[in-house]
């Protein structure tokens, strides 16, 4: 059996063949044989070799582990789990959760980077409003009392007139969970 092209038929790898394609080691896939996530589909000699089912699975811890970012105790509970087990549920729409927030601050940097590289500012840490009422915003979120009326004048004595002029203009509360939907201070 010949391997060197990737569309010959597979029938069995060995261990070294499965971890150098699926960029992993070989102790990985003992440690996955260890844990109940994954088993060769026979050893000859002492040596594990695996078929395409097992190389399926492979495949699923791996998408699992980079798309998902689950752990490894986590993919043995789903994998294992019928679809109505409710561990099994509930680690799923607990991973749905995270990943629904970290796409939220992965929007929310987006937006503030792509207003950063646009920001006609000089200096837009010290002369940007909309990044002065984000950090105000924060501030109360942290428990910093900003008084909601003229905030502005006792935190902008540091802040130049024009991000100051803006802040008094401005929405000074943050709704939680909801991103500032523009970021122009022009």
């Amino acid at each position: 059996m010949t391997h060197s092209s990737s569309k010959t038929p597979i029938e069995l790898l060995p261990i070294n063949e499965v971890a150098a394609r699926f960029g992993i080691k070989a102790s990985a896939l003992r440690y996955y044989e260890e844990i109940g996530l994954l088993e060769p589909i026979v050893r000859r000699s002492g040596r594990r070799y695996y078929g395409l089912f097992e190389l399926r699975r492979l495949a699923l811890i791996q998408m699992l582990q980079e798309i998902a970012s689950m752990s490894l105790k986590e993919i043995v509970t789903i994998i294992h789990a019928g679809s109505e087990d409710r561990t099994a549920r509930a680690a799923l729409e607990e991973r749905i959760s995270i990943l629904e927030h970290q796409i939220k601050s992965a929007q929310l940097a987006t937006r503030y980077l792509n207003h950063r590289l646009s920001c006609s500012r000089e200096n837009p840490f010290d002369e940007c409003p909309v990044l002065a009422r984000e950090l105000l915003d924060r501030m109360r979120d942290a428990g910093i009392v900003v008084p909601e009326n003229g905030d502005a004048h006792l935190l902008a004595q540091e802040i130049r007139p024009d991000a100051k002029a803006a802040l008094e203009a401005g929405s000074h509360r943050r709704r939680a969970g909801r991103p500032r939907q523009s970021y122009d201070c022009r």
